[in-house]
């Protein structure tokens, strides 16, 4: 008996990581594939509009109108998910933006044509293209981890993160572009260590298809090719190949990606945002031809809204780089994030392997590359989605920064492994294990849980309190009707236009006099005459307590402001609380409701 569970135990402990993560990765990514909803992850049916044209249209850019599922592009839209495409009803749709080459959507196009083949819904046809995506990280990240001869456990919580597998069960675009990025790093890093033998042709020809991909998959990806750099001089040769080798593989990303580009130009002419909803007053429209020549003006001021948004928000980055799940309005527990930074660390101590070093110089190299992509991300969205001037960047999410993980585990690598890796092997799996179960559980209880919601007022009778703008504070008191209340809905408006600021969420304990929440709540978010639900920790004992809760928006500006709705007659509106604009009083209530856990969720709760 003994000797039977010595080798179940041996056998455990010969199991690699990458076939952990095979069994791992496929056996969640599945789970969040079935359990999320359809596009309740971020722009995901405007992925799959895209991938479904490149599918029907070939992958060739034209202005024709799209002939696109009708109302696809609507909010939860799913209503012909359960017919077959000769049956859906079918609509004409501007062509969107190319949002990147048609490599992007190779996965999810392979769904689409595979499900026209066998002839099945429309349905059907979706959650094909989510499977393939998820086939790709799972294939892609396997032999990312099999290739790496240091990071090993590392490369595996990042391709396992909650956010990372709840992006792959989706038809986003970021995950072909991500996976590629993370399996360059690891190659790079194989053909660093394997200083025995030159590079052979196969191996230039795999740092040049890897190049190429790059620069069709990426805007803020065209320095990673660089990373070459640290492979060391005696593989190619001569330091003269080495620098020719360089040069050659950033030529191909950014010719690339220039290339695409110009066609992308020539077709569908400049597709960069340029809003002309909002009011060109004070600097308040996003122009992004403006806003360039303010950064060429006053690059320091550039740099110092990049500095402030990171020491805003670093929290917020963070929460998105592990898991926001949803529509970025799904968080998990606080102390799973906390968990995740620790299991950072403790990667980070236990990564050090026998004769394998990383040199000062490639540790520059590292930083730089990483430091030019996030700036280069963090510039491109305060074109894109930040008013002239602003002093925070707007529309940074923290799962931009997976794909750039990898270069700062370069750039701490410890000078000897602290910590052993048969704690890894244990601690890994089991956290991942345990993360990814709550988070299914967390989308679970938001999408499908039973709860308890409180309306506060009658339909029927509304209108905007005002533009919710810098100095404005817009705040209603209740009284909470039932215990386990954990989020609270607000019906919003944004003038038909695209405003930048976030606005920020606060829920206050008016006995105590205390905030008990304070979120930001991201303007992409935020449709136009939409509920927005904002979620919280449940409060076992809310019922019978009295709160408010509160909406500003700091670094908002007339024409670039939201606003919620509020009764307009009292009668309608809320007989147990009231209104505040600025603590005056207002004769109206907002128009929100709430709910509550049901009760048995404090009995299974994780």
């Amino acid at each position: 008996m003994r000797s039977i569970s010595h080798r179940i135990i041996s056998s455990i402990r010969t199991i690699s990581p990458q076939t952990i993560f095979l069994l791992i990765a496929s056996i969640m990514g599945m789970c969040f594939l079935i359990i999320t909803p359809p596009f309740m992850v971020p722009d995901e049916n405007v992925h799959f509009i895209r991938a479904f044209s490149i599918a029907q249209n070939g992958p060739l850019l034209t202005k024709a109108n799209w002939i696109i599922p009708k109302g696809i592009l609507e909010d939860e839209n799913t209503s012909d998910f359960s017919n077959r495409l000769a049956e859906i009803q079918v609509e004409q749709s501007p062509a969107l933006p190319a949002m990147g080459s048609p490599i992007m959507y190779i996965p999810q196009c392979t769904g689409i044509l595979i499900g026209k083949m066998l002839n099945l819904p429309l349905g059907g046809i979706f959650y094909l293209g989510r499977f393939f995506n998820l086939f790709t990280w799972i294939i892609l990240g396997y032999f990312s981890i099999k290739k790496a001869p240091i990071f090993k456990w590392s490369f595996f919580f990042l391709l396992v993160m909650p956010m990372s597998l709840y992006i792959a069960a989706s038809f986003s675009y970021d995950v072909l572009s991500d996976s590629i990025l993370i399996l360059m790093v690891s190659i790079i890093i194989r053909m660093k260590f394997e200083k025995d033998q030159k590079l052979s042709r196969i191996d230039y020809c795999v740092l040049f298809l890897l190049s190429l991909l790059v620069g069709f998959t990426g805007k803020v990806n065209i320095f990673f090719p660089a990373l070459v750099l640290i492979i060391p001089t005696q593989r190619f040769g001569s330091t003269k190949k080495k620098v020719y080798i360089v040069a050659l593989s950033m030529l191909i990303t950014l010719g690339a990606f220039i290339s695409w580009s110009l066609y992308s130009l020539a077709i569908l002419g400049d597709t960069n945002f340029v809003d002309a909803h909002l009011v060109k007053i004070a600097g308040s429209a996003i122009n992004y031809q403006s806003q360039l020549k303010y950064v060429l003006a006053y690059p320091f001021s550039f740099f110092g809204a990049i500095f402030s948004s990171i020491r805003l928000f670093w929290f917020d980055y963070f929460q998105g780089f592990f898991g926001l799940l949803g529509w970025i309005d799904v968080p998990l527990p606080r102390y799973l994030y906390a968990m995740a930074g620790l299991q950072i660390i403790l990667l980070i101590l236990s990564a050090r392997e026998p004769e394998k070093s990383v040199s000062i110089s490639d540790r520059y190299v590292a930083i730089g590359i990483f430091t030019g992509s996030v700036a280069l991300l963090f510039l491109i969205l305060y074109l894109s989605f930040s008013r002239v001037g602003n002093w925070l960047v707007d529309g940074i999410q923290g799962r931009y920064f997976i794909p750039v993980f990898p270069l700062l585990l370069l750039v701490y690598y410890p000078p000897r492994r602290i910590l052993s890796q048969t704690i890894m092997k244990a601690l890994c799996p089991l956290f991942a294990v345990g993360a990814i179960v709550i988070s299914l559980s967390e989308v679970y209880l938001h999408y499908y849980r039973p709860a308890i919601e409180y309306s506060m007022h009658q339909d029927g009778f509304i209108a905007p309190v005002g533009e919710i703008k810098k100095g404005i504070e817009v705040t209603e008191t209740f009284t909470s009707g039932c215990n386990g209340m954990n989020n609270i809905s607000l019906l919003l408006a944004t003038y038909n236009r695209r405003n930048t600021q976030n606005l920020i969420f606060e829920l206050r304990d008016n006995k105590l006099n205390s905030i008990l929440e304070t979120i930001n709540i991201e303007p992409r978010t935020i449709l136009n005459n939409k509920w927005r639900t904002v979620r919280f920790r449940p409060l076992e004992d809310s019922q019978g307590k009295r709160y408010s809760m509160g909406i500003k928006s700091p670094g908002s500006d007339s024409g670039n402001a939201f606003t919620i709705y509020k009764d307009s007659i009292k009668e309608y509106g809320y007989s147990h609380g009231n209104a505040f604009v600025n603590n005056k009083p207002i004769y109206e209530d907002l128009v929100i409701k709430y709910s509550c856990e049901p009760a048995w969720y404090f009995i299974f709760k994780p």
